[in-house]
């Protein structure tokens, strides 16, 4: 079912996104592709469909096609980098001020 104006967008997005994502395991060769961000919430970028698409579109030369693993980012890892940012903030200052002092 759906509407089938969106289906072919989505088929498109697809089929592009495969093809960049072959385009990237032609040049650098990878053994694992980790895809990330907001975007994974929407599955038709990494559905199996897609996946095969790019793995068919990989120049092979006695090499496996390597590895799709799909990480979906919440909310909590956000806050989760954010904190990390601002703790690594204090410490590089809590440093420079013993750094100071030991003169």
């Amino acid at each position: 079912g759906g509407d089938q104006t969106a289906q072919s967008i989505f088929k498109r997005a697809g089929k592009m996104f495969a093809m960049g994502l072959a385009n990237v395991v032609n040049i650098f060769d990878p053994a694992l592709i980790i895809l990330s961000g907001e975007r994974m919430q929407f599955d038709y970028l990494y559905a199996g469909e897609v996946i095969e698409n790019m793995k068919n579109s990989v120049v092979q030369i006695d090499v496996s096609p390597p590895r799709v693993l799909i990480h979906k980012w919440g909310d909590l890892m956000w806050a989760k980098g954010a904190a990390v940012y601002a703790m690594e903030g204090v410490t590089q200052l809590a440093l420079e001020e013993l750094a100071k002092n030991a003169r």
